[in-house]
Order: structure tokens, then C-alpha cells, then sequence
């Protein structure tokens, strides 16, 4: 794949063209395959017009470092002085118009499999990017540590209100569990009792399952409303760099200038641009249009537009959430940009070198705080960093295969001459699934209307249509059906959703809760057998009832007329005395006739 993108346009305009926000400047590149790419700065037409590129062009597009510029800035009367602010320097490489061009490795590969260090002796060293400094940078960093030193006690009482308000809902969420499953057990009861179908059941107890746990959602969120209000707010950068500006110091001045230009805080990686759910403990999502929205309760706390992750709400534990999700779609090992104002860079710096996440665009005081996070992890070694030249080459790691578990009454060998291009695991319940075989069943997964959804959660893989009304489900999702029979794609749905409600079911208070395929395959058969045996059981009951009846009207034909049964016998002697006259006459016919 080639380094070289063709530019398709570029220009000003609001940032991310939403007219709330201020101006910026646009590039919009597209790559061989034509997926199209839109990246945003302010240095962006320097960078185009000193490389003397068209739209059209081959180009070679990408950011450096943040580099000290002067900028002129309007006063209250209408005047200008100039100051000194950071921004990120564009590079901007026009293709040769004779080049032998040599294939590159993709930069877009992810790897899908979560990272995990089981033992502290064996953990991987976190590469990240030394930093020169001077004056100026040290500056910086004295006040970012200042800030710092200003808001931790409050920042740390805040986190500790929190995880209290997290561990208080953790056990109602428990006491629910039992409160659900009792409801549920009376309700199905009455249902039972009232012949009501066992669809029907389903639907209504999926209904007062979803009211209690509404409840208890809306119950978090107001607490979590109140208690926002009541605990500390920590002071924001803005703010104490405003109250530092009296002096005039030109460093804190630009940084005011930083802070007050800031789109937001994101986190942004080496990704193929498309939106995928990542499932967290403590949060769901929804898909929109071309971004994943991902909600603690009602609150909506991240939104993923592919290239970049937007962090709504800076609490340590949303920026380890981004982090976290960020860890899943962008290489690691390039490592992530984070973009904001200072404080949220410093401090997302710190979580993340607390996480073990490589950082790419590391100023002294984000050096400090990834330093400082380092430090506090028990699980990572300590390294010597290595310079920028070196952090950021090397070849692209390899996408590694995901691990599926597989329920053991799956036959795993028809599943792996099946077609789907899934290998054995390491295990004897498990399989290994291509990257992008797995990014696939995710998008299948979040595409696919409730209803095909809902009846794949019943499907028996072990079959070649699922045991399932194929016809049915082609009507709706087309792609999961081939000929008569799952296609590939409906058995990588099915296999992904089964292993994630194993995971879940290990750490599940309730693990009876969750239910894979085979288990409601089961469900189902001992449905129908119980229903099968019920109509056995009415058919024999019927049978009793009709001989019931025939001996009952005999009996009242008895007692019509006491002397019918000398009646039927006489009747039977005149038919046998009838038949042994007639006997003769016949052989005497057949005599004459001869």
C-alpha cells in the first residue's frame, strides 16, 4: 500500500465543519482503495503551499512536532499584539514524477485481542519518545506541575466520591439480581398458568426484567447527579492559567491562548476509520450514523468517529475508558495522540503511562505525568526510553488472531470444515478468528435488526441452517444466509457473540443470567419435549374420554329396553339358521347347473 494519498480538497472551515466551532483548515485524502480522510490544522495550507501541491496531487501528508509560532490577536480596542503560541507543524511530501514505489505495510491493521500482562517479570516495555528541552519547555512543565499539586486533593477526593457511588450501585446492581430473578419466576408462574404462549412469556418477562433494570439505571443517575453537586470540582486549567496571566509572562500567555482555542479533548491512532463496539463492563453504546456513542447510564461520555475518539467527560475513570477503547482500535505501538488542553493531555498522559499505552506527541510536563504513571504501576518494568528517531519506526505489528471460547456442546471440527476460515485454538473449547473476520461479525452485529438478532441467539451452529426459518432471515439480512444454510458470516456472528457471553458469564454475579446458543438450543428442545409430552398426555386423556362415553351410552341403552340383549341374541340365531338353509340350496344349484 502506498505512503502517497491523493488530495481531494482542502480549504477553511469550522472545525469538523460544525458552525459552533471555530475556524480552522481542512484536508481531505484519499487512498488507493478510496476511502477518503479528512485531518485538521491550522498549519495545513503553509504546508500544502510550500510543497506546491494541487488538488489531485500524490502527497505525502502527516503532523511533527509543535512548534513555537507568533500570531497576531485582537484586542478589546481594536488593536493587535503579537504572541507567542504552540502549534502542531505540517509536513506535507509531494510523490516524485518518477518514483520506483516500494509496497509499505498498511498502518491501518489493529490488533482486536485485549491486551493483558499475567506476569509483572514478563511485561512488556512501553516505548515512548524522549523530548529536548529549554526554557521554555521548562517553564511549561513547572506549571503544569503547579496545577498539578493545586487540583490533586480535590481531583482525589472527587475519584474517591465516585468509586464509593460506583461500589454502592455495584451491590443494588447484586440485591437486583435476586430481586429479577424472583420477579421473573412469579411472573412466568402466573403466565404458566394462564396458557399463555411461551413467545408471548418471553416478550413479557424480557419487559418487567427491563423496568426493574430502568429503574435502578435511573435511580445511578440521579444519585450521580446529586452527588456531582456535592463533591469538589477540581479547578480547571483555563481558569488557573487566567489567574496566572496578571504577571504577563509570555509562556503562560500562549498556554491561556492553547487552552481558549482547544476543540476538545481526543485521542486519535493509527485506525481503518470505521466505528466499533467495544464492550466494557460499565458501559453500553448505540451506533449513529457514522459514529459509536458510548453512555455510562443515561450520560454520554465518548464518541467514536473512527479516526478519533472524543472524551465528553474528563473524570480519571472516562479518560481510562477512552483509553482503554482507544487500546482496542488504534496500534498501540505507533502509540496514541492525545489532543485538548495542557491539563488534559498531562493527565491522560499519566493514566496512560499507568495503563502501559505508548504516547506519540509527548511534550516535558506529558513526559513527567507518563513518567509518573509508569512509576505508580505495578505490573510494568521500568525501561530506558528510547529517542524520538527511534519510537516511532519499525515495521507494523502483525495483527494477532482473536481467541474464541466455544461452547464444548459446539462441534468444533464441522465449524472448522465449515468453511469459515477459523483455525483451532489453544484450547480444546476455543478457536482462533482472523482480525477481520472478527471486525466483520461486530459489524454484523450492530447492523442487524433486534429481530434476526434475537432469533440467531437460538441458532444451533452444529447445523448447516442454524436449525432456523432461513427464509425468514434472508428476507431481513441477506448476507448471513447462503442457499438453504447459515452463511459464513451468521456463524462468526454467532461464535462472537457466544464467546463474549462465556467472558461475561465468568465474571457474572449472576451467570444464569447469561445465555449462549446451545443453552437456549437446549431451553428449546426441553420446551418441546415438555409440550410434546403435554399433548401425549391430552391425546391419551381424550382416548379415556370417548371409551368413557361409548360404555356410558351402552349403558343407558341397557336400561331403555332391559331385554335388548335377548334380542341380539335371537337376532344371531336367526342369521345362523338363515346361513345353514342357504348352504344347501347353493351346492343343489351348483349340481343342476353341471
Amino acid at each position: 500500500m502506498s505512503k502517497y494519498h491523493t488530495l481531494v480538497n482542502h480549504g477553511a472551515a469550522p472545525f469538523q465543519h460544525d458552525e459552533k466551532e471555530k475556524g480552522s483548515y481542512f484536508a481531505t485524502i484519499q487512498n488507493e482503495q478510496g476511502r477518503e480522510k479528512t485531518v485538521w490544522g491550522v498549519d495545513i495550507p503553509r504546508s500544502l503551499e510550500a510543497a506546491g501541491v494541487e488538488i489531485g496531487d500524490k502527497i505525502e501528508l502527516s503532523s511533527g512536532q509543535r512548534k513555537a509560532v507568533q500570531i497576531q490577536v485582537k484586542q478589546p480596542d481594536g488593536t493587535f499584539i503579537e504572541k507567542t503560541v504552540d502549534r502542531v507543524e505540517w509536513i506535507t511530501k509531494k510523490q516524485p514524477e518518477i518514483t520506483a514505489e516500494v509496497e509499505q505495510k498498511p498502518d491501518t491493521e489493529v490488533t482486536v485481542v485485549e491486551p493483558a500482562i499475567e506476569n509483572p517479570e514478563e511485561a512488556k516495555t512501553v516505548e515512548t519518545f524522549s523530548v529536548e528541552t529549554g526554557p521554555e519547555q521548562d517553564k511549561r512543565a513547572e506549571l503544569s506541575d503547579e496545577y498539578e499539586t493545586e487540583i490533586a486533593p480535590a481531583r482525589d477526593a472527587r475519584n474517591t466520591a465516585i468509586e464509593a457511588h460506583e461500589k454502592a450501585f455495584a451491590d443494588k446492581w447484586q440485591s437486583l439480581q435476586n430481586e429479577i430473578a424472583k420477579v421473573r419466576g412469579d411472573v412466568s408462574e402466573k403466565l404458566a398458568a394462564d396458557n399463555v404462549p411461551q413467545k408471548q412469556r418471553d416478550q413479557v418477562l424480557a419487559l418487567e426484567t427491563a423496568k426493574l433494570v430502568e429503574q435502578h439505571e435511573v435511580a445511578k443517575h440521579d444519585a450521580a447527579l446529586t452527588l456531582d453537586k456535592d463533591i469538589p470540582q477540581p479547578k480547571k486549567w483555563v481558569d488557573f492559567l487566567t489567574e496566572k496571566s496578571v504577571s504577563g509572562d509570555p509562556v503562560v500567555l500562549s498556554l491561556l491562548e492553547e487552552a481558549k482555542e482547544s476543540h476538545g479533548a481526543m485521542l486519535t491512532g493509527v485506525s481503518d476509520g470505521k466505528p466499533r463496539g467495544v464492550f466494557l463492563a460499565d458501559l453500553s453504546f448505540k451506533a449513529d450514523k457514522d459514529v459509536v456513542k458510548y453512555l455510562r447510564g443515561k450520560d454520554e461520555i465518548i464518541m467514536d468517529r473512527g479516526h478519533r475518539l472524543d472524551v465528553k467527560r474528563l473524570d480519571d475513570r472516562d479518560i481510562s475508558a477512552a483509553l482503554q477503547i482507544a487500546s482496542q482500535k488504534f496500534d498501540m505501538d505507533k502509540g496514541l495522540i492525545l489532543s485538548g488542553d495542557q491539563a488534559f493531555r498531562t493527565r491522560s498522559a499519566e493514566l496512560a503511562g499507568r495503563m502501559g499505552f505508548a504516547v506519540q506527541n509527548m511534550s516535558p510536563e506529558m513526559q513527567k505525568a507518563w513518567d509518573r504513571g509508569q512509576r505508580s504501576a505495578t505490573v510494568l518494568k521500568q525501561h530506558e526510553r528510547p529517542n524520538l528517531s527511534n519510537g516511532i519506526s519499525g515495521e507494523i505489528k502483525k495483527p494477532e488472531n482473536v481467541i474464541l471460547k466455544v461452547d464444548e456442546r459446539i462441534d468444533i471440527q464441522k465449524i472448522l470444515e465449515s468453511g469459515t476460515g477459523l483455525k483451532a485454538g489453544p484450547s480444546i473449547n476455543s478457536l482462533l478468528m482472523n482480525p477481520e473476520s472478527y471486525m466483520g461479525a461486530m459489524d454484523a452485529w450492530r447492523n442487524t435488526d433486534s429481530k434476526t438478532l434475537e432469533a440467531l441467539t437460538h441458532a444451533d451452529i452444529n447445523k448447516p441452517d442454524g436449525g432456523l426459518d432461513v427464509r425468514e432471515i434472508a428476507s431481513s439480512a441477506p448476507e448471513l444466509v447462503s442457499g438453504d444454510s447459515f452463511s459464513p458470516l451468521a456463524k462468526e456472528l454467532v461464535l462472537v457473540r457466544d464467546a463474549k457471553t462465556l467472558e461475561a458469564k465468568e465474571i457474572a454475579n449472576n451467570p444464569e443470567a447469561y445465555k449462549t446458543s446451545q443453552d437456549r438450543v437446549a431451553e428449546d428442545k426441553a420446551q418441546q419435549l415438555q409440550a410434546d409430552k403435554q399433548l401425549e398426555k391430552q391425546l391419551l386423556v381424550r382416548n379415556i374420554d370417548e371409551q368413557d362415553q361409548s360404555k356410558d351410552k351402552a349403558k343407558e341403552h341397557s336400561k331403555a329396553d332391559p331385554y335388548a340383549f335377548l334380542h341380539e341374541k335371537d337376532k344371531e340365531k336367526q342369521a345362523e339358521a338363515t346361513h345353514a338353509l342357504s348352504e344347501p340350496e347353493h351346492e343343489q344349484d351348483q349340481g343342476m347347473g353341471f
